[in-house]
C-alpha cells in the first residue's frame, strides 16, 4: 500500500485541524517535580469511573505531571517524541479525557497529533510516519501525593489498531464490580467509506483491550447526486447484566442510521435528501474470559 494511500485510510473525520501544529512549539525539557495540587484535593472514591469536566482545574497539574517542562499550559499541549517504525517524532500531546476511578486515582488519557518536523523523514517516508501518529493515545494513572501529583501507572500508545485512525471520543464504563473501564471511538477515513472502530479498555491490572468492533460509518466521500444509495450509522454503546459470565456486563452496539439518496427540486433546482431507510438494530456482545464476542444480532449491512 503506498504512502497516500496509507494516509488517506488514518486521517480520519475527527483529525485535528493543523493550525495548532503550524504554530512555535514547546521546547522539550527533562521532566521535573508535578506543579502543587494547591487546595485541590481528590476526588471521594467512586465505584464506578467518574468522567471530569475538561475544564477542571486539575488538567495543567497532571499533565505538568506527566510531561514536566514540555507541557506548555497556554496551549493546553506537550511536545513528546514517539517511536514511529525506526523514526523518532515529535507529537502534540492534548488531554482528551479524565475520570475519577476507586481509591482516589484518576485515569488520564492523551491523544497525540504529530508535530511538523521533516528533520527526520521526508517525501513517503513522512507521509507513513504521519498516517501512522493519527488519533495515537495513551493512558496514565495519577494520584494526589503531598501538594503534587505521583504518576502510578504510564501506558503509552494504548490501541491495538495499525493504522491508528483519528480519535473521535472517550466515554468511560463499569465494565462489572471492581473494573472499571473507557472506550475510546475512532475513524478511519477510506477513499469511499468511513468506519468507526470502538475499543473497549479494562483499568484493572494495567490497560488490557477487551474488544475491538466496528461501530458505525458513512459513505459521505462518495456519496452525491448521482449515487443510489448513501448512507450513515452510529452505534451507541451501553453495557448491562453486570452479573454475566466472569463478572463482566454485556456489551450492546444500539445501531441508528438513515439510507438516502440525493436528487434535484424541480422547483428550486437545489439538492434535496430523499428517504430510502431507517437503520434501527441492534448487536450484543459477551465477555468470554479473553475478549467481547458477538452473541446476538447482526451488523447492518453496511458495516459489513
Amino acid at each position: 500500500m503506498g504512502a497516500a494511500a496509507l494516509a488517506a485510510l488514518a486521517l480520519g473525520a475527527c483529525t485535528r485541524s493543523d493550525d495548532n501544529a503550524r504554530q512555535p512549539l514547546p521546547a522539550a525539557a527533562t521532566p521535573v517535580k508535578a506543579a502543587p495540587a494547591a487546595a485541590v484535593v481528590a476526588a471521594t472514591p467512586a465505584a464506578r469511573p467518574v468522567q471530569i469536566p475538561h475544564d477542571d482545574a486539575r488538567a495543567d497539574a497532571w499533565m505538568r505531571a506527566i510531561y514536566g517542562d514540555a507541557y506548555d499550559p497556554a496551549r493546553k499541549q506537550a511536545l513528546s517524541t514517539l517511536q514511529v517504525f525506526d523514526y523518532p517524532k515529535p507529537y502534540l500531546m492534548t488531554l482528551r479525557s479524565a475520570a475519577a476511578l476507586p481509591g482516589g486515582r484518576f485515569a488520564i488519557v492523551v491523544s497525540g497529533a504529530v508535530a511538523p518536523d521533516d528533520s527526520v523523514a521526508t517525501g513517503d517516508e513522512h507521509d507513513v510516519a504521519r498516517a501512522y501518529s493519527a488519533g495515537r493515545f495513551s493512558l496514565y494513572i495519577v494520584q494526589a501525593h503531598n501538594e503534587g501529583w505521583t504518576i502510578v501507572e504510564r501506558h503509552e500508545s494504548v490501541s491495538g489498531m495499525e493504522p491508528n485512525p483519528a480519535l473521535c471520543s472517550v466515554e468511560w464504563f463499569d465494565l462489572g464490580a471492581g473494573k472499571p473501564g473507557f472506550a475510546v471511538s475512532s475513524t478511519i477515513q477510506g477513499e469511499e467509506t468511513a468506519l468507526t472502530v470502538l475499543e473497549v479498555f479494562e483499568l484493572t491490572n494495567g490497560v488490557r483491550q477487551l474488544a475491538e468492533l466496528k461501530q458505525g460509518g458513512n459513505n459521505d466521500a462518495e456519496c452525491s447526486i448521482e449515487s443510489e444509495k448513501c448512507w450513515s450509522v452510529e452505534g451507541i454503546p451501553r453495557f448491562d447484566n453486570h452479573n454475566g459470565p466472569h463478572g463482566y456486563a454485556d456489551l450492546t452496539l444500539d445501531f441508528q442510521g438513515k439510507r438516502f439518496r440525493y436528487s434535484e427540486d424541480d422547483d428550486t433546482g437545489m439538492t434535496i435528501e430523499i428517504p430510502l431507510s431507517t437503520i434501527q438494530q441492534a448487536t450484543r456482545y459477551r465477555f468470554d474470559g479473553e475478549y467481547y464476542e458477538l452473541v446476538s444480532g447482526t451488523l447492518p449491512a453496511e458495516l459489513l
